[in-house]
């Protein structure tokens, strides 16, 4: 019996690339190794795990056997960032979307354009409908409204807080990730939810422990909140377990599922007619994605218009990334500020100097704060999304064979892209030959070398401390220089982050504006720790702040 499961689950390996010998052997392949290291003492970081089997076996380029992404391939995984970058942005026929990405996303948003294989017909019509939401003129006139506008919200919550708490700290997860929805609901629909409004209205302290943390009484929220939250919880546990395939029938078994994704059609649905009834009678105003996207539809053939489910489901994509991956990116700029009161001052001085003429103390307008040039802020942003990591690896398939670091891949194997780690700082990790790269990777770093010459910061200097939270490390001549540090934080390509302008546009304005409201002063060390809990993105364990006012 064990050898017949073994054949079944476990497929042969690829000549040349490093593997376990007993993860080979044994029936699961290498999910007892990722079972142990997610639920021994790093309960939900699954992540590095990855990055973890590469400095095991000092390669680059290594391969483990996982049955819940294929039985026929092992999976790759791609550790040098130089080769990811090539394979994402100039290789791009050679892969697609992996398959374990419809698995995991087909359980909450099958017809998701983040699901979907780049060369199919649901992808290219997703695609081309949503790309409005990434103009310039929506930027500027939709979504930096929107944050701006939570962002003043969040600051009269807080400021409320801190009074009531007298000074001690508090969980902002929570008042992140509300802020994070409502300014996604406003850009998808228009219209606001309150989430914010509501926890600040029904502001009630409850109790202070013995770390001195304080807990306020939790706020009566819209149904959807608690919907969304099931439907998180379910994909963070599907993209967390060893068994994918199990948790999507435990979930649907048990109506945990089915409960929440009836309601969730249900109000969607609604604001979906709602928006096609406006368009239909020319009452649309065209500030919120959804009217935009109708309008464009309308415009399209028949052949290539999009179904109300599949809008929908990509709508719901987009609250669940700006509910979890943006908050998360957002959390730990308030981690690393926090933790680093220099940074902070120097931040906060920089921005006074920029804003000193505004209209209203601590608060400059989104229009201001989009358009300023704002080279250290740029910087902190950086160097946040580097050390945090929030999405680390990116998962990918071969569509034909090809050639990666001197190997020969066969079409169909899986690939687990490395963008972050613990590879990187590792010293055994070894130097990849010049000649086992491709043409197209050897042809972009000659560019490269070419441009750091002409710069005043070396690679080396610039990469000193690597652990340290530094942003001056982005800073060259005075300027932000994006191309300082080589990293993906966002992957690349045309299958990189599609909503990753918003991001930084949301994380800009939301910076700026507690920034130059408050004071965050570094909080004792049991409440600033730096585990994370893996799924949809890598988040904060814990993030507590304890927000001075600047303005009375």
């Amino acid at each position: 019996m064990w050898l017949i499961v073994h054949a079944l689950l476990i497929p042969d390996p690829i000549h040349g690339i490093p593997y376990k010998t007993l993860s080979r052997l044994q029936p699961w392949g290498d999910l007892g190794s990722l079972g142990i290291y997610s639920g021994l003492g790093f309960g939900g970081e699954i992540f590095d795990w990855f990055s973890i089997q590469c400095v095991d076996l000092r390669a680059p380029l290594v391969q483990v056997f996982m049955p819940p992404i294929s039985t026929t391939h092992p999976v790759l995984i791609l550790s040098d960032l130089r080769e990811v970058e090539d394979i994402v942005t100039k290789r791009m026929s050679e892969t697609d979307r992996a398959d374990i990405m419809h698995t995991w996303f087909g359980l909450v948003a099958p017809r998701a354009s983040i699901g979907l294989k780049s060369k199919s017909d649901a992808y290219r019509k997703q695609r081309s409908l949503w790309n409005v939401i990434l103009s310039p003129s929506f930027l500027r006139e939709v979504v930096a409204k929107n944050i701006h506008d939570v962002a003043l919200e969040l600051v009269n919550l807080w400021t409320k807080k801190a009074e009531q708490s007298q000074g001690f700290p508090f969980d902002a997860r929570d008042d992140i990730q509300m802020a994070m929805l409502e300014a996604t609901w406003r850009n998808m629909f228009g219209t606001p939810l309150h989430l914010v409004s509501i926890k600040s209205e029904s502001l009630h302290l409850l109790q202070r422990d013995s770390s001195n943390v304080v807990t306020f009484k939790a706020a009566s929220m819209p149904e959807f909140c608690s919907i969304l939250d099931t439907l998180l919880l379910c994909l963070d546990w599907v993209i967390q377990g060893v068994t994918p395939r199990g948790y999507t029938w435990l979930f649907r078994a048990t109506g945990i599922l089915s409960r929440a994704e009836k309601r969730k059609d249900e109000i969607l649905d609604n604001q979906i007619c709602t928006a096609r009834a406006k368009v239909r009678h020319g009452k649309s105003s065209g500030k919120d994605a959804m009217s935009l996207v109708l309008e464009k539809d309308a415009r399209m053939s028949e052949s290539t218009a999009v179904t109300d489910d599949a809008l929908r489901d990509e709508v719901l994509e987009l609250l669940l990334t700006g509910r979890s991956t943006t908050s998360g990116s957002f959390l730990w700029v308030l981690k690393y500020l926090t933790d680093h009161p220099t940074v902070q001052r120097k931040l906060r001085h920089q921005l006074s100097l920029r804003f000193e003429k505004c209209d209203t103390p601590g608060s400059p307008s989104a229009e201001q704060i989009m358009t300023a040039s704002l080279p250290y802020l740029d910087a902190v942003i950086a160097e946040t999304l580097r050390c945090s990591a929030t999405v680390p690896v990116c998962f990918r398939e071969t569509s034909l064979p090809c050639t990666i670091l001197g190997h020969n891949i066969p079409a169909g194997t899986p690939l687990v892209l490395l963008t972050a780690g613990s590879f990187y700082q590792s010293p055994t990790m070894p130097h990849v030959a010049e000649e086992l790269r491709s043409r197209t990777s050897r042809k972009a770093v000659a560019h490269k070398i070419n441009h750091t010459r002409n710069s005043n910061s070396t690679s080396k200097q610039r990469m000193t401390c690597f652990n340290d939270f530094d942003p001056s490390r982005w800073i060259v001549d005075s300027m932000f220089n994006p191309d300082a540090v080589h990293m993906l934080p966002f992957s690349a390509g045309s299958r990189g982050c599609f909503g990753k302008k918003i991001a930084m546009l949301e994380m800009r304005i939301l910076i700026v504006v507690l920034i130059m409201n408050f004071d965050f002063p570094k909080l004792a060390e049991p409440l600033s720790n730096y585990k994370s809990v893996d799924g949809l993105s890598r988040k904060p364990r814990q993030c507590h702040v304890s927000p001075r006012p600047l303005f009375r």
